[in-house]
């Protein structure tokens, strides 16, 4: 089976993203659920956006090897922290060719100036062309991108879903084969559930009251969820847990699958609104259950404050 997709070492919880104000998303759990498993117009029509948001300089870097390199090592450069980025590139210059450099330089006000919700869309983009190098330069690029995140010794949650969504789109390059499928029943998973919804319930509610409400509705949409035990209090959030858990629930059956995805979105979208940081969380939840993206995750996000 795939391995976890962060270390296990000393990740105990995350850094909060000290990021401005979430931008939302108006959405209704329902409608959502229903569109889970099929392509549609609106995906299409969210890849050309997502094209015409990006600087000329950055839709064209997503087309070559050096450029893909310098936008995935750029997106992870500590913008709030000098002494750190300076750390980091110094790192990137033992690892990489002068080129890449050059364009990481090149590229740092347009990826700073890039808007949240197109960080996991861009390394979509660039898929392609990563995968293309060899398996031993796509393991060498996952050491940096480790290397880069661990450098100051936490992990935010943007970091780990950007580290997150790029071993899943690089180990699918060589591993093909569809996890076997080892559960059929809820209850050898259900523990993992709890895990996956409360991250999600965490990361997208403020009060304690708000965050318990959505994770216990999150969870009362699980097949026979009234036969198993639900926790005293909300777990606390673990991401090295999460993804272990992420890596047991890819070898239940598709349709415990989809009611894993339909309880993660009733949970995400219990208030009608979709964070940036719940987006990226369950962006990986899906692509890691290997489901089809369902289109509210690709729908452009409403901002209260514009």
């Amino acid at each position: 089976s795939p391995p976890p997709m962060v270390s296990t070492g000393a990740v105990l919880g995350f850094a909060p993203d000290s990021a401005p104000t979430p931008s939302t998303a108006q959405l209704n759990a329902e409608q959502v659920v229903h569109t889970v498993g099929t392509v549609t117009a609106q995906h299409l029509a969210y890849a050309q956006a997502l094209l015409r948001q990006l600087s000329d300089r950055l839709h064209h870097a997503t087309h070559t090897p050096v450029g893909a390199l310098a936008i995935v090592y750029g997106l992870l450069l500590d913008k709030r922290d000098v002494q750190q980025c300076d750390r980091q590139l110094v790192f990137l210059r033992d690892q990489e060719p002068p080129d890449v450099i050059t364009q990481i330089l090149q590229m740092q006000t347009d990826l700073q100036q890039l808007d949240l919700r197109l960080r996991l869309p861009l390394i979509d983009l660039v898929t392609p062309v990563l995968r293309r190098f060899s398996a031993t330069q796509r393991q060498r690029i996952l050491q940096n991108v480790q290397a880069l995140i661990h450098m100051d010794n936490r992990i935010t949650l943007s970091e780990y879903t950007l580290q997150a969504l790029l071993q899943q789109r690089l180990q699918q390059a060589e591993n093909r084969q569809p996890s076997a499928i080892e559960f059929h029943q809820l209850a050898p998973i259900w523990a993992d559930c709890l895990t996956v919804l409360s991250a999600l319930a965490h990361v997208g509610h403020s009060t304690p009251a708000n965050k318990d409400y959505a994770f216990r509705s999150g969870v009362s949409r699980l097949p026979s969820a009234t036969r198993h035990e639900m926790p005293d209090s909300l777990p606390q959030i673990n991401l090295a847990a999460f993804g272990k858990s992420l890596t047991r629930l890819r070898r239940a059956t598709p349709k415990l699958k989809q009611a894993v995805i339909d309880a993660c979105a009733h949970t995400v979208l219990l208030d009608q609104t979709v964070t940036v940081q719940e987006s990226e969380l369950l962006r990986i939840v899906v692509i890691s259950l290997n489901c089809p993206m369902p289109p509210f995750l690709d729908a452009p996000l409403h901002n209260p404050s514009s």
